[in-house]
This record gives C-alpha cells, sequence and structure tokens, in this order.
C-alpha cells in the first residue's frame, strides 16, 4: 500500500513540475530569456530527487525482504536459548528466521529430543509464537534416531532407501 501511495505521490510531483515549468516557460519565453528553456529540466531533477528520497524505506524495506533478511524484532538468539531450555531437549540447531513481507516472518529449525518427540514440538512451537512469529516449521528427532542415522556412514540425518546414488 505503501508503494501504491508513494507511486500516486510521485506522478502527482511530477506533474505539478510540469505545470511550474511550463508556467515559467510561458511567462518567460525562451528567445528572450535563454535561461527558461532549463527550467523543465531542473524541476524534473529537484521532484526526483524528492520522490527518490521519499521512496527510500520502501526500497530499503523491499530489498530486505528479497534478501531474506531477518526481522530486527526477532532475536533469534534468545529464541534459540529458550528452545534450548525447554525440557527434552537435547540439541537445537539449522536455527533460521527472515521476513517473507512486512510482519509475516518464518522460523524454521531442527531440534532432537531425548524424549516424546511430539510433546517438544509443540512446547517449541508455543515458545517461538512467544516471540511474534506465527509462520514456524520445527523438524523434531528422537536423539535415539538422530544417533543412529548419523552412524550409518551417510550422516545427513536420513536412513537407507533415498535414491541418491550410494553404494551399500
Amino acid at each position: 500500500m505503501t508503494a501504491a501511495y508513494l507511486h500516486i505521490l510521485g506522478d502527482l510531483l511530477l506533474s505539478v513540475g510540469v505545470v511550474i515549468s511550463s508556467a515559467v516557460i510561458w511567462w518567460f519565453p525562451v528567445k528572450e530569456f535563454p535561461w527558461s528553456k532549463y527550467f523543465d529540466p531542473a524541476c524534473t531533477l529537484i521532484f526526483s530527487v524528492i520522490i527518490c528520497y521519499t521512496c527510500k524505506a520502501t526500497l530499503y524495506n523491499s530489498i530486505f525482504i528479497l534478501m531474506e533478511g531477518t526481522p530486527d524484532a526477532i532475536d533469534i538468539h534468545a529464541i534459540e536459548e529458550e528452545l534450548k531450555k525447554l525440557d527434552d531437549v537435547a540439541e537445537v540447531k539449522e536455527v533460521h528466521c527472515w521476513s517473507l513481507s512486512r510482519g509475516k516472518n518464518v522460523f524454521v529449525a531442527k531440534i532432537i529430543a531425548t524424549h516424546d518427540p511430539q510433546s517438544v514440538l509443540k512446547k517449541a512451537t508455543d515458545t517461538v509464537k512467544e516471540f511474534g512469529v506465527e509462520n514456524i516449521t520445527i523438524q523434531v528427532q528422537d536423539k535415539a534416531e538422530a544417533e543412529s542415522a548419523a552412524g550409518d556412514g551417510h550422516g545427513h540425518g536420513h536412513g537407507h532407501g533415498h535414491g541418491h546414488g550410494h553404494a551399500h
């Protein structure tokens, strides 16, 4: 909505510039006042700078979202520490948080649970929601399964039958 408002404001400012420069050129004809031919490009330049300045925040916000920046309002380290404090949590890893749009943040993490992965998932999700994040994906893996998957020779957290060319 802000971008649409700024677009309309920009159009309005440029139209005002055209009206002003037209009036100056009409009152001060170029044949008699050669400097007046520079008034139109000068108005365009001035109003363009004003428009660029007013659009700076929208441009910054757009680039921040496209670059999937971590939102300033979300303390990712505090979330990770709170998750580590939960009962039955052995490890928290691969923690990521980014903005999809203004006010819409995404949180993703992997948790290794010592016991009852479903309960850990529920508690972890509730904990992250307390920090103001609504779009949450948490992968919870039982510690015994994680250790057996790490010991199967692959080291990338899943069992056999995945079809990407390992000879067994």
